[in-house]
């Protein structure tokens, strides 16, 4: 059996430490949620080339009990970082709104120390009241992680 934190009790898990206002905006944070991949609230994208299939999984995740897709990290944990542009910003608005209807999605952006690139961090809480969201006409739903795509168009 893995260690899932959401699963204990006596664990605050970092999804939930979130929401009492903390940011995603450094490598630490960056690494406890690659730590807790395994519960299936967080998904790596390398970076915003794969943006849409990002979105997807940001969709089933407000459809869900909410969670974080990063950008610049590989499907093994590997923390890459990306560019971050103009366009990606501009790119990242457009993509956000697109889902309907509108939700609250935190961004942030968490530097390399090595580098000029950035971790990108999507954050969705738990929108029960306002679902079922959907991303460009269609709604989409997590599922169990059987492999690495971790949503599905319902």
């Amino acid at each position: 059996m893995r260690y899932c934190p959401e699963s204990q009790p006596k664990t605050l898990s970092l999804h939930n430490r979130y929401k009492l206002n903390m940011s995603i905006d450094n490598l630490d944070t960056v690494k406890q949620l690659i730590a807790e991949k395994e519960c299936g609230r967080v998904e790596f994208k390398e970076t915003t080339g794969q943006l849409e299939r990002g979105m997807e999984t940001l969709c089933a995740f407000l459809n869900g009990e909410g969670g974080t897709v990063l950008f610049g990290v590989t499907d093994k944990g590997k923390i890459i970082g990306q560019d971050v542009s103009d366009k990606t910003r501009r790119d990242i608005a457009e993509a956000i709104n697109r889902l309907e209807p509108m939700a609250a999605v935190q961004i942030s952006y968490a530097p390399l120390s090595d580098s000029e690139k950035k971790v990108i961090a999507f954050h969705v809480e738990n929108s029960k009241l306002n679902r079922p969201f959907s991303y460009k006409g269609r709604p989409y739903a997590g599922r169990k992680r059987d492999h690495d795509d971790a949503a599905d168009c319902i």
